[in-house]
């Protein structure tokens, strides 16, 4: 069975992370206003909606990407699929994973969507 870097997320969310992170995350994409205008938060959005919807694409690197958060954040690896490590930024509630192997640009999803991570 090939293990997805939504996998990783999904059991790291259900398994790991506290139910209080999750309500303080949720709360802040209800509260905040969005990134995006007319994009509004669903209030009981689950895990499964944000993978489904709310994997983002970003044109930075990878690695560049990845030096930027570790300036500012605590940033822990989860898991890794294939060869593909799973990064998490628990303060901000933000995974992130290169989008292909040469790393061009980044996969992340923010669990405050649609609203900006606490400090971001």
């Amino acid at each position: 069975m090939v293990i997805t870097e939504k996998d990783i997320i999904l059991a790291h969310v259900e398994i790991v992370l506290e139910i209080s992170e999750w309500a303080r995350f949720r709360k802040i994409a209800i509260t905040r206003k969005s990134f995006a205008k007319g994009l509004a938060a669903a209030p009981d959005a689950t895990i499964e909606n944000l993978l489904e919807e709310a994997v983002t694409e970003d044109s930075i690197s990878f690695n560049e990407m990845l030096s930027v958060c570790k300036e500012r954040f605590e940033v822990k690896i989860i898991g890794t699929s294939d060869v593909t490590p799973v990064y998490f930024i628990e303060s901000q509630g933000v995974y992130l994973w290169p989008s292909q192997p040469d790393g061009k640009f980044t996969h992340m999803l923010w669990l405050t969507h649609p609203a900006y991570p606490p400090n971001w």
